[in-house]
């Protein structure tokens, strides 16, 4: 669908057969799913950064911060996931990414939260 200058995707996710949906959770203009697999796809309106990714057209992979840009799954297992404005994943070792726009901040590639 298109909103202006704003596009967004309708095209449904297809996971692998061995693979199953765990988590949605659903922002403010986009939406997570979490596999059982600890992976994590987007889709929705990518302008404000929250998908962490600026391809159209449906669901995509999220690629956390040191991970290479590939095909490939990603090889940080998420267990949890949640939506706003912003975004946040926590892995199966309690690391926290976040992005998006957060405030004055905006985080394209989701980042760790260091404390």
């Amino acid at each position: 669908k298109t909103d202006g200058d704003e596009e967004y995707g309708t095209v449904p996710l297809l996971l692998a057969s061995d693979e199953s949906v765990e988590e949605v959770s659903c922002g403010a203009l986009h939406t997570l799913v979490l596999s059982n697999k600890g992976r994590v796809f987007a889709a929705g309106m990518y302008n404000t950064g929250a998908m962490s990714v600026l391809s159209k057209g449906g669901f995509h992979e999220v690629k956390l911060s040191g991970e290479p840009k590939s095909d490939k799954p990603s090889s940080k297992k998420v267990t949890a996931i949640a939506c706003g404005l912003s975004t946040c994943a926590v892995l199966a070792d309690g690391v926290p990414y976040i992005w998006g726009k957060l405030g004055k901040l905006s985080y394209n590639i989701p980042t760790a939260v260091q404390f």
